[in-house]
């Protein structure tokens, strides 16, 4: 199990110092804790229903990663999966930060390579200068 730290923005409601700190276990409590606001506007059933009530009852971000992670023992976790794929506007749906860095990471990674192989020029060559006409 890999313990990931967890930046924080203020979660409304919440008695969070400025800089927060929560360590997550799973994407699951990563992706709620990234996204609370989303999580607490929503309807949906299941653990996203036990997570938006773990969001409105927490007072601090102690109590609210522990009832994520109890939410986490009894709940389904591929309902949740569904739920995230049925959102009306994905987009609005953060990445954990973990992954955030390491898909631009990768993009780095990816630019690189193509340059190495001459798929992609990222310099732009000067401009030729103009000779004055005669």
């Amino acid at each position: 199990m890999f313990i990931l730290p967890l930046r924080l923005v203020l979660l409304e409601g919440l008695a969070i110092p400025e800089k927060a700190e929560a360590l997550c276990n799973t994407l699951e409590d990563a992706l709620v804790l990234e996204n609370h606001t989303l999580f607490g506007e929503s309807d949906h059933a299941g653990l996203w229903a036990k997570f938006k009530t773990a969001i409105e009852n927490s007072g601090d971000v102690a109590v609210l990663v522990e009832a994520i992670l109890d939410s986490l023992k009894t709940g389904v976790r591929a309902e949740f999966a569904l739920n995230l794929l049925e959102l009306d506007d994905p987009k609005k749906l953060q990445p954990p930060f973990y992954i955030l860095d390491g898909l631009k990471w990768l993009s780095g990674q990816l630019t690189e390579r193509q340059e190495d192989l001459g798929l992609i020029v990222t310099k732009v060559a000067p401009a030729a200068e103009e000779q004055p006409e005669a």
